[in-house]
């Protein structure tokens, strides 16, 4: 079946796939599209499961209710007309302020292009305003900029002026590890006091000087280093411990992949069921951080801001996809055509086709 290239339409799972633990995914049929019926199994989304399931559709086929009620949910899925309504709502008569102002830190001499990246992602997701500071170091990289975006050296009167005025901020992308960099950290993240997304070489800091209100946005490997694993642990324990760490810190965290699962304290999961798998491209990360912290600086609490965030950026993945192939996707494209994904939001085309 999987070599007929012919369109393949799972009933209630893939055929192999164990529903429950994502175990058989490499033999399993790889469909097309499932269409399960009454609930999401957990094994779509752990291990190696989702690669099986294709577009997901979820269908009621009567089970009773007391029955749905015996189920212990694992995770929630995010709901898309829910998530749409979270959009911040545009006024005639506001300025660039309003709208939402950006400050981020980031950029090195060898990486320069991610904080670029997220720069322009948060001013494409609606930021008003964006200003990057960045090292001394990457001073002569820096200079070939997009024009929209404000940019300056580091220096900490400016820093410190700057973040008066912002309204939510974005740390390391492009960072690197340099000894320097973990001294500025340990320095300046207890100073931030708005809502604040950690990215790439920020999450090498401590869970002691984390921003109060803060998003953290790591992909599998970034994880185990917050986590303090040596090699990972089995898919379940990842996920609990991930939980356990937004429990006894307060954080929100985004564990990147596909599926991408956000975690908050004391709440379920949310599981955002949408992408390409052509969004595996370096600079990716850097545009959602870039999302993220334009809808937290729109008023968007960090919890809401991160699902929406995701969300977003899935989808903007998908319309690459389908207007150029998931093959050879890069990180620009993405937000590229996030205008094309707010146009069809507002014009209530979605959910995508």
């Amino acid at each position: 079946m999987n070599q007929s290239r012919v369109p393949i339409l799972s009933i209630d799972l893939p055929s192999g796939l164990h529903g429950t633990t994502g175990e058989g995914a490499e033999g399993a049929v790889r469909a097309t599209a499932t269409v399960t019926l009454g609930c999401a199994k957990k094994g779509f989304f752990t291990r190696n499961g989702w690669n099986c399931v294709g577009k997901l559709f979820i269908k009621d086929f009567g089970l009773p209710e007391n029955y749905l009620k015996m189920a212990k949910p694992f995770a929630e899925l995010s709901d898309e007309e829910t998530l749409f309504s979270w959009l911040p709502k545009l006024v005639r008569n506001r300025h660039k302020y309003e709208a939402g102002y950006v400050v981020g830190y980031g950029g090195s001499a060898v990486f320069s292009g991610a904080p670029k990246l997220s720069g322009l992602a948060a001013l494409r997701a609606g930021a008003g305003m964006v200003r990057l500071f960045y090292p001394a170091e990457a001073k002569e990289e820096m200079l070939n900029i997009p024009l929209e975006l404000i940019h300056n050296e580091w220096e900490e009167k400016g820093w410190v002026q700057e973040l008066k005025r912002a309204r939510a901020v974005f740390v390391g992308p492009g960072l690197g590890n340099k000894p320097e960099v973990g001294k500025w950290l340990k320095r300046y993240l207890p100073t931030i006091q708005v809502p604040c997304v950690l990215d790439a070489d920020a999450l090498t800091a401590d869970k002691d000087i984390w921003p109060k209100e803060v998003v953290l946005t790591p992909h599998r490997g970034e994880v185990l280093r917050i986590l303090g694993c040596e090699k990972a642990p089995e898919e379940e324990k990842l996920l609990e411990a991930c939980q356990n760490l937004c429990d006894e810190t307060g954080a929100i965290l985004v564990l990147k992949g596909g599926p991408t699962f956000v975690f908050g304290p004391k709440r379920l999961p949310v599981i955002v069921p949408h992408g390409d798998p052509g969004m595996a491209t370096a600079g990716s990360g850097d545009v959602l951080t870039g999302i993220i912290a334009a809808l937290l600086a729109q008023g968007l609490d960090c919890w809401k801001g991160a699902i929406l965030g995701v969300f977003l950026h899935a989808l903007a993945g998908e319309e690459v996809a389908k207007a150029r192939t998931s093959r050879g996707m890069i990180a620009s494209d993405l937000i590229e055509f996030l205008p094309a994904v707010f146009k069809k939001i507002i014009t209530n085309q979605m959910p995508l086709d």
